[in-house]
């Protein structure tokens, strides 16, 4: 795959944001050149043979120098927040080789780790900067203090929660989370805290485990498992650290605090219900971070060796006024050039707490022995934050270079009908004539997006070149809407052939059904742009969809393997309040008697309408509202009023009774949430750009 337009732009942000001049007559102000005439070698070429050196004998110490660069720079005094730092042998054999051979007394620690940054892109690094010591954010902060730390350097408790996001990488020591293996049951999920964290932490020593529980040994996790949000090839740098927090699965005080506090909850419930909008202000936050200025008038000291504690100052002393930063060079080859890598995407490490940085693959990429085609990216280093950008493979997931946009058939093709309005049209028509079709295309999307992606697979007719599509799987019985999809896409062919997918009607479909069954309160818009897939089958379907008679930890682990958090199963399981369901899909819940998770009366209700051997008899699954869409499910849910296990499992648990029981009570919050969940789903590994095709019937691809 290629390179990201996200990731290439968000380069050329920080470029543009760090690119700030500055001026020639500022007293004392880091220089390009600097040693330039006061030492009788290459600094910097000395820092880059040491470090090449370093990292030919040991690998892992890349991301320990690039974590050192990060705490070196947000720090303004001894912390513990710093247990676990390694590399300080890198540093100090540097400065023992200009010190001995060329240029004692005049190079700064400070510098040599400004030119460590550097790693590889060829950009010109102000330097003469002195050393001094300098405060992170502790992970036992309360939010409260969290909040004032960021708010001093003008971050909102948004970005705050934003920036946090940067832990769902890395590695942690016992000591810096061991508050939390006393932590109440309410701040961290028992099991996780007793039967994980107290045990890799009860060996003796102080030993690091990963911060993200997707990362952690399954064997180790038991049932927890379930709850891993699991990467595509690696550790990513993504939005499951806020699915995380919501379930009480992370190592921190300082993390559970986001969700403590309604002024950081809402927004960790928003970035773990959508991970594109997270990459998108997690980028905006790293530019703030790039513009941030260093404190004007500081003094300092050249030490003579970086050792951590081992201050030797060397009798020097100026005030330095460092209000303006780094002025970076256009690169001498093309930047699009460097990033011309499969999957390279741009990753932050952007907080304070003892976090090991490990990429688990292709770690040299964090330091100056990466090769040209995939360049370490300093922005700047500052007052109390930190922000180092570092091109690597496989840390962010890679999102395609045509992403889906609202109104795409508007302004990017040359269709002369509105396509939504006319996709909209047959929808209305369709469930005007029976309501049921409603239902029918809102499952029929769901279907399609939990498979493989938004791809409109689940179209796919049987053929002599594939007879077992996704329409045969168990799990696709009684699909309805299809002939739905068929019209708006015959009506579209006559009018703007070869340009509207199968995989965007379906989506505007769902969109407009669900728009209609709520009675307007659920709507939203829908981007565009999807492709049509080429390939169906039906054991991905089985794999992939929940069966009706999944317990809550299978329903978890299903959708956690779509980036779904447990609250967004729930929030989408409301669409069980349309529709109609077979018997045999419930069977077991009524024969040869009631379950007794089920209200009797309900149930010897349900055993009169399907009757002894009635499993193709379908029955509506809301025999209170059953066309409208609402959030009378949750209260059927909650009196066992509902027909699949799947249904009655949201209760079985504390977490998501809890959720059921607040969307019963509120029907515009359960909307809202609803309509969000879809816009995700909507999004799901979708085809666009040159991948795919556009099919020309929507139930066969282009070449049989």
């Amino acid at each position: 795959m290629k390179v990201s337009a996200f990731a290439l732009a968000l380069v050329v942000a920080f470029q543009a944001a760090a690119a700030v001049v500055v001026p020639a007559t500022a007293p004392g102000a880091p220089t390009v050149g600097y040693y330039n005439g006061k030492c009788n070698c290459s600094v910097e070429g000395i820092v880059n043979d040491t470090v090449k050196a370093a990292l030919d004998a040991d690998i892992t110490k890349g991301a320990a120098l690039v974590r050192l660069f990060f705490h070196d720079c947000f720090v303004r005094k001894t912390s513990g927040a710093n247990i676990g730092l390694r590399g300080f042998d890198v540093i100090d054999a540097i400065k023992a080789k200009l010190e001995s051979a060329c240029c004692p007394n005049t190079v700064s620690c400070a510098d040599i780790l400004a030119y460590l940054s550097k790693g590889g892109v060829d950009y010109a690094v102000p330097s003469g900067r002195l050393d001094g010591v300098v405060s992170l954010p502790g992970s036992t902060f309360n939010v409260a203090e969290l909040i004032a730390k960021f708010a001093g350097k003008g971050f909102t408790p948004e970005e705050l929660v934003i920036l946090s996001g940067a832990h769902s990488i890395g590695e942690a020591h016992c000591s810096s989370f061991h508050d939390r293996l006393l932590a109440p049951s309410s701040q961290i999920n028992p099991d996780f805290r007793d039967d994980v964290l107290a045990k890799d932490c009860g060996a003796g020593g102080d030993p690091t485990v990963e911060n993200n529980i997707r990362d952690m040994n399954a064997a180790s996790l038991g049932s927890l498992a379930s709850y891993a949000v699991p990467a595509r090839g690696g550790a990513y740098l993504d939005n499951s650290y806020y699915v995380n927090n919501l379930n009480n699965l992370v190592l921190f005080r300082s993390d559970w605090e986001l969700v403590g506090s309604n002024a950081t909850l809402r927004h960790v419930r928003e970035y773990a219900d959508n991970g594109t909008l997270w990459n998108l202000d997690f980028a905006a936050a790293l530019v703030k971070l790039s513009k941030l200025s260093m404190p004007p008038g500081s003094t300092g000291e050249i030490r003579k060796t970086a050792l951590k504690g081992a201050h030797q100052p060397i009798a020097h002393s100026s005030t330095t006024n460092l209000a303006s930063a780094t002025k970076l060079t256009t690169p001498s080859a093309p930047l699009a050039s460097s990033l011309a890598s499969p999957d390279l995407a741009a990753v932050a490490v952007v907080f304070s707490d003892p976090v090991l940085i490990t990429s688990g693959r292709n770690t040299t990429y964090f330091c100056l022995s990466i090769p040209t085609t995939a360049r370490a990216y300093m922005a700047r280093c500052v007052d109390a934050t930190l922000i180092l950008v570092v091109a690597v493979y496989a840390l962010l997931p890679a999102i395609t270079d045509a992403a889906l946009q609202e109104g795409f058939y508007k302004s990017n093709t040359n269709c002369t009908v509105d396509v939504e309005a006319t996709v909209a049209s047959v929808v209305q028509r369709y469930i005007s004539a029976d309501r049921g079709v409603g239902a029918g295309l809102i499952r029929l999307h769901f279907h399609d997006c939990f498979v493989k992606g938004c791809d409109g697979s689940v179209l796919i007719d049987p053929s002599p070149i594939n007879p077992d599509p996704e329409k045969g799987s168990p799990s696709n019985g009684g699909l309805r809407g299809l002939e739905t999809i068929h019209e708006a896409k015959q009506q579209l062919e006559s009018t703007c052939p070869g340009t509207v997918s199968c995989a965007d009607i379906l989506a505007f479909a769902a969109r407009d059904a669900s728009n209609i069954l709520s009675a307007g309160a659920i709507n939203y818009g829908v981007p565009s742009g999807r492709r049509d897939g080429l390939t169906s089958a039906a054991s991905d379907a089985t794999q992939s969809l929940p069966p009706p008679f999944a317990q809550l930890a299978r329903l978890t682990e299903l959708f956690a393997a779509k980036g779904f958090s447990q609250d967004e199963l729930v929030t989408l399981s409301g669409a069980h309040s349309v529709g109609r369901a077979h018997c045999g899909a419930f069977s077991e819940r009524i024969r040869p008697n009631v379950s007794d998770t089920m209200d009797a009366d309900y149930g010897a209700r349900l055993q009169q309408q399907c009757g002894d051997d009635g499993d193709g008899v379908a029955v509506d699954q809301d025999q209170g509202t059953p066309v409208d869409l609402d959030n009378v499910y949750y209260r059927n849910v909650l009196a066992g009023k509902v027909l699949f296990n799947s249904d009655w499992a949201l209760v079985s648990d504390n977490a998501t009774r809890q959720m059921v029981e607040e969307n019963a009570a509120d029907q515009a919050q359960w909307a809202a949430k609803f309509i969000d969940a879809m816009r995700k789903m909507g999004e799901l590994e979708v085809l666009t750009g040159d991948e795919g095709e556009i099919r020309r019937f929507c139930n066969v691809t282009n070449s049989g």
